[in-house]
């Protein structure tokens, strides 16, 4: 996950063997810290951000490889009402 380009998280994530030539489905949900520092003695998670501020200066970049190979790559810019 980037925020004006500079990587601010980070996952990866390990899938193991794929029958070839199946269809396979991914689904994605994130969501955002719902704490604020002074609800709780635990210091994480942060405030979320303001949605104005992140509103298209957020991007998702997947990578896809098989081994060492990259095979596909994504990148989603995402923006709030």
């Amino acid at each position: 996950v980037k925020l004006n380009d500079a990587i601010i998280e980070e996952w990866n994530f390990r899938f193991g063997f794929v029958v070839p030539g199946s269809t396979n489905a991914w689904e994605q949900q994130i969501q955002s810290a719902t704490k604020t520092k002074t609800e709780s003695d635990d210091p994480s998670p942060s405030p979320p951000m303001d949605a104005k501020f992140l509103s298209g200066n957020v991007t998702i970049d997947t990578y896809f490889y098989d081994g060492d190979d990259l095979m596909a790559t994504k990148c989603m810019r995402i923006y709030y009402d």
